[in-house]
C-alpha cells in the first residue's frame, strides 16, 4: 500500500538557438506602458535627498570647512562628516576571502580628514529636495592641502613613489602568479606568436538608470529597508548588516526595475553606505540619485593590461576562421583597490573556443594590483 511511484519522464526541449532569431521581452509592454518602477519613482513620507560633496583633486588632506552659509539656507536639513557618520558605519575593506594576500586599508563611507581618489564624498548635505542640497553644495568652501598623488600603475611600486597607505607599507594590494608548465616550448611551436601592450583608457558602463538607493530605517523596530538599482540585493542586505551592526534578519533590501548595469551595479560603494548610514542616523527616509558626473567618476572603472599570445599547434587542423589565440603571457594590472582576479582567467581561456580545446594548453601569468587616485575597483566590459 506504500509502493513507491516513479515520476513520469518528461523528455528535454531541444535546446533552441537564439542567434538570428527574434525573442520576446517579457516585460517589454509593462516598460513601454511607463509601468515601471525604478528607485527614483518611490516616495516615502518624510523622505530626504541627499548630494554629496567630493573631492576635485586626487589625493588631498581636508584643511577647514565652513558650511555656515549652506546650514543657513531653507531647507537643508543636515550637513554631515565622515567622523559622525563613522558613528553609525563602520569602516570596511576591500578584499577578497578567496584571494589569499589580498590587502585593503579601511575604508570609510565618507572620507576623514583626507581624500584618496578624486570624486570621493567628503561631505553629505542632506536637504528636502535635491535641488536643495545641490545649492547649498554650492556655498561650502572647503580649504585642501594637495598631497602627491598615484596615477600611473607603472611606476606604482617604484621606490620614489609615495605610499598612498602607511599603514600597509607599500602600494602593492595583490599579487597572484600563475604557471602550468611547458609555455616556452608551447610558444616555441606555435604558429603565430603577437605580443603587445593593449592600454585601455579610464572608463566605466553608462546605465540609462544610475546608481540610485533609497534607505528607510524605523528606529522602533531597529529595522531598515533599501531600495536599490542593485544586481546584488542578498549580497548588500549581508554589508548593511554587517556595517551598521543590524541582525541581517532586520534588513531588507528591495530591487524592483533596474535600468541597466553593465556590471557596476553588483558592487558596494561608499556612497551606498553613506545613504543608508544617513538614514539610520537621521531616523528618516533618504534618497541618493547620482546624476552622470558621479556616475562617471565614482563607479568601477578600466583597466590597464598586457598580454602575448600565439596560436597554439593543437588548432592547426582546424578550419582557418576559427584559429584564436590560446597561450597568453599576461602582466595584468588592475588599478584601485579590487584586483582583477576574473580578467586574469579571461585572456587565458578565450571566448569562442571550445572547453576541449584549451584542456591541457599551457598558461602563464601574472595579476598585480596596486591603489590608484580614482575609485576602488573595475569590473565593466572591454
Amino acid at each position: 500500500m506504500n509502493d513507491l511511484v516513479a515520476p513520469p519522464v518528461v523528455a528535454e526541449a531541444a535546446a533552441q538557438p537564439h542567434i538570428g532569431r527574434r525573442v520576446v521581452r517579457p516585460n517589454a509592454r509593462r516598460l513601454t506602458e511607463g509601468r515601471g518602477t525604478y528607485v527614483d519613482d518611490v516616495e516615502l513620507p518624510r523622505m530626504a535627498q541627499v548630494v554629496y560633496l567630493r573631492s576635485p583633486h586626487a589625493h588631498a588632506r581636508v584643511v577647514r570647512v565652513d558650511a555656515t552659509a549652506a546650514h543657513a539656507m531653507p531647507g537643508v536639513i543636515a550637513i554631515v562628516d565622515g567622523a559622525r557618520l563613522a558613528q553609525v558605519c563602520a569602516p570596511f575593506v576591500g578584499t577578497l576571502s578567496h584571494m589569499v594576500g589580498m590587502r585593503s586599508a579601511p575604508q570609510y563611507a565618507i572620507a576623514i580628514d583626507r581624500a584618496c581618489w578624486q570624486g570621493e564624498a567628503v561631505l553629505a548635505i542632506v536637504a528636502d529636495t535635491r535641488a536643495l542640497a545641490e545649492d547649498a553644495v554650492e556655498t561650502i568652501v572647503v580649504e585642501w592641502e594637495p598631497l602627491p598623488a598615484v596615477a600611473d600603475m607603472e611606476t606604482a611600486l617604484a621606490p620614489q613613489t609615495p605610499v598612498i597607505h602607511a599603514e600597509l607599507g607599500s602600494n602593492l594590494c595583490y599579487h597572484r602568479e600563475l604557471d602550468t608548465g611547458g609555455v616556452d616550448a608551447a610558444f616555441a611551436g606555435a604558429d603565430v606568436v603577437v605580443e603587445e601592450t593593449y592600454v585601455f583608457g579610464r572608463h566605466t558602463g553608462v546605465t540609462m538608470e544610475p546608481r540610485s538607493v533609497l534607505a528607510d530605517f524605523n528606529p522602533s523596530e531597529r529595522r531598515l529597508t533599501v531600495h536599490h538599482s542593485h544586481q546584488a540585493p542578498h549580497m548588500m542586505a549581508d554589508l548593511y548588516a554587517r556595517q551598521l551592526g543590524l541582525p541581517e534578519a532586520d534588513v531588507r533590501v528591495i530591487c524592483r526595475d533596474v535600468g541597466g548595469s553593465f556590471g557596476i551595479k553588483v558592487h558596494a560603494y561608499a556612497d551606498d553606505f553613506a545613504t543608508v548610514a544617513l538614514a539610520v542616523l537621521l531616523k528618516r527616509p533618504v534618497k541618493f540619485v547620482a546624476d552622470r558626473l558621479p556616475c562617471a567618476r565614482t563607479p568601477h572603472q578600466g583597466t590597464h593590461r598586457r598580454f602575448k599570445g600565439g596560436r597554439h599547434p593543437r588548432l592547426r587542423n582546424r578550419r582557418p576562421d576559427r584559429h584564436r589565440p590560446l597561450l597568453y603571457v599576461s602582466a595584468h594590472q588592475c588599478g584601485g583597490r579590487q584586483p582583477g582576479g576574473e580578467y586574469h582567467r579571461r585572456p587565458l581561456q578565450p571566448p569562442g573556443i571550445p572547453g576541449e580545446a584549451r584542456r591541457g594548453v599551457p598558461e602563464q601569468g601574472t595579476d598585480q594590483s596596486v591603489p590608484r587616485r580614482r575609485p576602488p575597483g573595475s569590473l565593466c566590459r572591454h
